[in-house]
């Protein structure tokens, strides 16, 4: 094997392409290639780690990156040593000019996460700012590939990096490509399913699944939904004994008329219920923003989490007033006809009494 590293750097690229793809089907090949990482990692690293990507050709940045997935495919929890190393390497190579090196990149990072969990957290906030940086690639497979990365490197790693990411996420949450929207909903689902710490992030993470229950495709807006109840039912099942009266004693009540799903299940009331007051305050401010998709993401947003509230919308009932009022005056008809939207299901859940004496006055 060290006469083939040597060649890694021959100043010939047929040379370099060879030496390599042998070292793969050795790899391939041998019982245990783990006794050879001490000498395949450092001559990696001296290749693409460096702040100064050595390797010139695009094809064998691919092929060393594609050699390290096997590695860690191969080796799985022997790669904790080098955990350092490769993390050098795909900061590097996750920002790559080179697309199929960005994709390749993404698989390793999440095959990595997924065969070393034990001591990748201590690495993992390392590769989220590259990866962030890659998810506004022109490639739709490319921003794929890098939200599936960011996903299982955040739940087999740190949260922290979830509120950094929120407005990149936001932003792939209105992504013209489906399938780019389709993978946000399986992250974030994941997340809030999976993620040890999912209780602090409920606020931030909740609104991205919601808003993909109003998508323009049937197919993802199910897919959320979906997800969402799952989310619930865990919630329930954990908190059993704080929502058993709830569970138990609670008349049914029927839904808001006009929704596409039936009425929300209760652990996915209650999470709706403990965390509006942190979510609208950013929904009271995008619903008149400049921009007109963030006007009509937000305003649609509400009304999804108006009909979880159901009556409890009363204990913010004056500031959700006020973010209808002005949205009634948009010049974009979507966003007017969400606003009354909104007010039907407040109209639908509230008494008369409660509602009136603060819209009368606003109305005269």
């Amino acid at each position: 094997v060290k006469p083939l590293l040597r060649v890694f750097s021959d100043p010939v690229e047929k040379c370099r392409e060879l030496a390599v793809g042998l070292v793969a089907d050795y790899a391939a090949a041998v019982e245990d290639i783990t006794v050879f990482l001490p000498l395949i990692l450092p001559v990696a690293v001296s290749r693409l780690g460096t702040p100064d990507i050595t390797e010139p050709s695009e094809e064998l940045r691919l092929m060393l990156v594609t050699l390290l997935t096997s590695l860690v495919e191969l080796c799985r929890g022997k790669m904790a040593p080098y955990l350092s190393d490769m993390v050098a390497i795909l900061q590097r190579t996750l920002v790559d000019p080179y697309p199929e090196v960005k994709k390749e990149s993404c698989a390793c990072s999440s095959k990595l996460a997924e065969a070393i969990p034990a001591v990748f957290h201590q690495q993992s906030e390392s590769l989220s700012k590259p990866l962030l940086q890659s998810l506004a690639h022109q490639h739709s497979r490319v921003r794929v590939a890098c939200l599936k990365a960011l996903g299982t490197t955040i739940r087999f790693g740190s949260a922290t990096p979830i509120d950094s990411a929120l407005p990149a996420l936001a932003q792939r949450a209105c992504d013209s490509t489906p399938s780019v929207r389709s993978c946000l909903v399986d992250v974030v689902g994941e997340w809030l399913l999976d993620l040890p710490d999912r209780y602090s992030y409920h606020h931030k993470l909740i609104p991205l699944l919601l808003t993909s229950m109003t998508d323009e495709l049937p197919e993802i807006r199910h897919k959320a939904h979906s997800l969402w109840e799952k989310v619930g039912a865990k919630y329930e099942g954990e908190n059993e004994d704080d929502l058993k009266d709830q569970m138990d004693f609670t008349k049914p009540v029927e839904a808001a008329p006009g929704l596409e799903f039936p009425r929300p299940r209760l652990g996915c009331r209650v999470l709706v219920c403990r965390t509006f007051s942190k979510i609208l305050p950013a929904i009271l401010k995008d619903i008149v923003d400049w921009t007109v998709n963030s006007r009509i993401k937000s305003s649609q947003l509400l009304h999804t989490l108006l009909y979880h509230l159901e009556d409890h919308c009363t204990h913010n009932i004056q500031a959700i007033l006020n973010g209808l009022y002005r949205a009634c005056q948009d010049e974009e008809t979507t966003v007017v006809e969400q606003a009354v939207k909104c007010s039907e299901v407040i109209g639908f859940y509230v008494a008369p009494e409660v509602w009136c004496r603060l819209v009368l006055p606003a109305v005269r």
